[in-house]
C-alpha cells in the first residue's frame, strides 16, 4: 500500500524493514484527478460552508465529491473530498482554505 512520509505505518516499517519501502510519485498526466479527504475545523458562523466550498471550486474548477460538515457548541468539524490534479493543487487548496476567517486547522487525511 501507500503511505503519506509523515505516516506512523510507514515510519515504523522503514524502520524494520528498509527493503520494503518504494519511492512512489504522483503520475504527471494532463486531466487526471485523485480523490482525496481534507479535514476543516474552525468557529461556526453563519456562511462558513459557502466560503469552504468558494475557496475550493474556484481554485483550477476543483470538483467536490462530498462533504460531511458537524457543528456544536460554536465549532465545526469536517471532511471535504474532492478532486486535485497533483500535490501543488492539493496544497494550494489547504492554502486557501487556512486563510479563511474563522478555519483553525486543514490538514490531509
Amino acid at each position: 500500500s501507500v503511505h503519506r512520509k509523515v505516516c506512523g505505518n510507514l515510519i515504523e516499517m522503514a524502520r524494520k524493514e528498509p527493503d520494503r519501502i518504494v519511492p512512489v510519485t504522483w503520475p504527471k498526466i494532463e486531466n487526471t484527478s485523485f480523490i482525496i479527504a481534507v479535514r476543516v475545523t474552525g468557529k461556526d458562523r453563519s456562511g462558513i460552508l459557502n466560503d469552504n466550498t468558494h475557496v475550493i471550486v474556484s481554485n483550477s474548477n476543483t470538483n467536490i465529491k462530498s462533504v460531511n460538515i458537524e457543528s456544536a457548541n460554536n465549532m465545526f468539524d469536517g471532511v471535504v473530498t474532492l478532486f486535485v490534479h497533483n500535490l501543488d493543487h492539493l496544497s494550494r487548496i489547504i492554502e486557501r482554505l487556512r486563510k479563511i476567517q474563522g478555519v483553525y486547522d486543514v490538514h490531509r487525511i
